[in-house]
């Protein structure tokens, strides 16, 4: 009996190995894995504060939009005390107006004077579409939140391992319904 049911598990196990991975959780192991492998600061006395640049439009027809996306996420980091690992968490609005050339003057800003670890935002596809290979280029962690382009996460051209997405983009219902 004990042999039978070793092999039944056996079976189970093999079977759970060879199943579709959901898009989502492809992401966010590849995210992990990114994050797991970057360098490890020192813990000796005061770590800097984990930056996190945020380029939505705050004026315009979009700021509501924009103005909501800041204030939520700094809601959240209000409820971890602005914490995280030990280490500050601080965000870095910058103002898109949604305008791709106002986003990539930013988005350069962010990365090569602040140094920021994390660039999030984008409320339109053109911001996005702007600065998409210029933050692969300098292999900087991005985090899609607004903006669609279902490219970005689809297209082995244009997709990179260092640009996620934390919300759906325009298509990704029909993409599922259709599998």
């Amino acid at each position: 009996m004990a042999v039978v049911q070793a092999r039944h598990r056996h079976r189970r196990r093999h079977r759970r190995r060879h199943q579709p991975v959901h898009p989502f959780r492809r992401q966010w192991l590849r995210l992990h894995r990114l994050l797991r492998s970057l360098p490890r600061r020192p813990s000796r006395g005061r770590q800097p504060p984990f930056e996190i640049g945020v380029v939505v439009a705050q004026t315009g027809n979009l700021a509501s939009s924009g103005r909501r996306h800041i204030e939520g996420m700094q809601l959240a980091l209000d409820e971890l005390h602005n914490t995280a690992a030990g280490r500050q968490m601080q965000l870095l609005p910058a103002d898109s107006a949604g305008n791709p050339d106002q986003a990539k003057t930013h988005v350069r800003r962010l990365v090569e004077s602040d140094k920021v670890d994390v660039i999030t935002g984008f409320t339109i596809t053109p911001e996005l579409t702007a600065v998409r290979d210029y933050l692969h280029e300098q292999k900087q962690v991005t985090i899609v939140s607004i903006a669609g382009w279902p490219p970005l996460t689809r297209d082995p051209k244009v997709r990179s391992p260092y640009i996620f997405r934390s919300f759906f983009c325009q298509g990704r219902y029909e993409f599922i319904r259709a599998k």
